[in-house]
């Protein structure tokens, strides 16, 4: 693990390295269930529109020995909970403990910081390297599940049987 993670306040002149890690991480996302798709100018744009509102949360850049390499997102959904609603550390800089330390600090500052009583993540299930991530860390309990109803195709085809029920995932 590295000791010289820190996470530290946005600024202005990490918008396009930012918007591309934020495109980067919906990609992933999307490819989870589709496959691999290579991003386009669209979707920098919408990246770079997202770090505008995401602004409005608990927005921090993971920075290792002085260079950006991630970021998280948190926020308060209603109450006092914190949600790390969204952390990603670049492909390059994956597996050297960096994200478990961007969440221990993420930690420290629901606590110091927002006096946060817990702090809950949402994962996507196919996601299963930062299951194994979140777990390890402690995040054992569940809270509230998320149902998905498709309005089109579905293409989530893998089958978990979950609390008796059947779910695609």
């Amino acid at each position: 693990m590295d000791n010289n993670t820190y996470l530290i306040d946005y600024n202005l002149s990490f918008k396009d390295t930012i918007a591309k890690m934020i495109a980067n991480f919906f990609g992933f996302h999307a490819s989870l269930i589709e496959g691999e798709n290579e991003l386009n100018e669209e979707d920098y744009i919408e990246a770079a529109d997202t770090l505008t509102d995401w602004l409005k949360d608990y927005f921090k850049i993971i920075s290792v020995n002085g260079e950006n390499v991630g970021f998280v997102r948190m926020a308060l959904r209603g109450g006092t909970v914190v949600w790390l609603e969204d952390i990603y550390v670049m492909p390059e800089y994956r597996k050297r403990g960096i994200a478990t330390r961007a969440i221990k600090l993420s930690e420290a500052f629901a606590q110091e910081v927002l006096k946060a009583p817990a702090l809950c993540i949402d994962v996507v299930p196919r996601n299963i390297e930062a299951l194994k991530l979140y777990y390890k860390e402690g995040y054992d309990n569940i809270s509230i599940i998320t149902l998905r109803k498709e309005f089109g195709a579905n293409k989530r085809n893998i089958k978990e049987k979950f609390l008796g029920f059947d779910f695609n995932i």
